[in-house]
């Protein structure tokens, strides 16, 4: 039997609205595992406003902040959860101390070391400290990254883009003095101010970040910052919160969201979510979580509601 078009709107629009529900795991026992969530803790903070205002105002912080989302890159998570604590490892050994952290970064880029053109010479201090390998203990991987270690081996900072990347973004928040050099703050005075494409072109343009990562971290930022609502934004600037990854990409499909490439099928389905008043972001998360999670989710359901017709 055919199924027509209403009927598989409304099939579409339920199963939509149930997978947005999910959202509410990823912010209530996957965010708390950021490694920058994590440090706020740490040094004091107790309560999410106090996590996120430390996280925001604090430079090395927000940095790593970043970092937690930018290192996630066409591989396995728990490949790029080890480069980033590599990278952090590396960072702190160059630049020392926390009161010393920012004071070494001018100096870096007093010198010029910071440039790209600079990045290749063989007494670059950044680079050279990018390039070593650092002991890592699996007790340190969010718990929510799974993979096969070995307690103490050593791992490097990742791929040579990696690495430029890592250069690229401390040259960025280097530049960002009208913001005390947080990443973070940036980006919620540009949302406060209702610059999200400035803020997407400046975060785009850092070398090795690229659209879906700057709309990863933008989407961050308004969901636990709200400098902004989603509503206020305008159909064009929806895409800067909707980032695309392979989960994403085969659901809208899975969905029939009709597009001749995954830019289009987002568009689509953000103009869905507008006709029906789904969140986006909450739909973005629950897409991820839901393809990333899809054999938990299913033995969950066969372990307690068992298989229609098969009982």
């Amino acid at each position: 039997m055919e199924i027509q078009p209403q009927t598989e709107k409304i099939d579409r629009l339920r199963t939509l609205r149930r997978i947005a529900k999910y959202s509410s795991i990823v912010r209530e026992h996957l965010v708390p595992t950021v490694r920058a969530y994590k440090l706020a803790m740490k040094e004091g903070a107790r309560t999410g406003t106090e996590i996120w205002h430390r996280i925001a105002e604090d430079w090395w912080l927000s940095l790593i902040f970043f970092f937690d989302f930018c290192f996630y890159q066409g591989r396995g998570d728990w490949l790029s959860s080890d480069y980033e604590n590599a990278t952090i490892k590396a960072l702190t050994e160059l630049l020392g101390d926390p009161s010393q952290k920012l004071i070494s970064v001018n100096q870096l880029k007093r010198d010029g070391w910071l440039e790209p053109k600079n990045w290749d010479s063989p007494i670059n201090p950044l680079r050279i400290a990018l390039n070593k390998k650092y002991r890592w203990d699996p007790d340190e991987r969010p718990p929510n990254i799974k993979g096969h270690i070995r307690k103490g081996f050593m791992t490097d900072t990742g791929k040579p883009r990696d690495r430029e990347m890592v250069a690229a973004v401390i040259r960025f928040v280097s530049g960002l003095e009208l913001d005390n050099h947080s990443i973070v703050k940036h980006a919620i005075r540009l949302l406060i101010n209702r610059q999200i494409n400035r803020l997407a072109e400046n975060i785009d343009s850092i070398r090795g970040v690229g659209e879906k990562i700057t709309s990863l971290f933008i989407r961050n930022i308004v969901t636990f910052y709200s400098p902004i609502s989603e509503d206020s934004l305008a159909r064009s600037e929806l895409k800067w919160i909707f980032p695309l990854d392979t989960w994403v990409n085969k659901l809208t499909k899975r969905l029939h969201f009709e597009g001749i490439d995954q830019f289009e099928r987002r568009d689509n389905i953000l103009a869905f979510c507008l006709e029906n008043n789904i969140s986006p972001i909450a739909l973005n998360e629950g897409l991820w979580y839901v393809g990333a999670n899809s054999f938990d989710i299913l033995l969950d359901i066969l372990m307690h509601e068992g298989v229609p017709n098969l009982d």
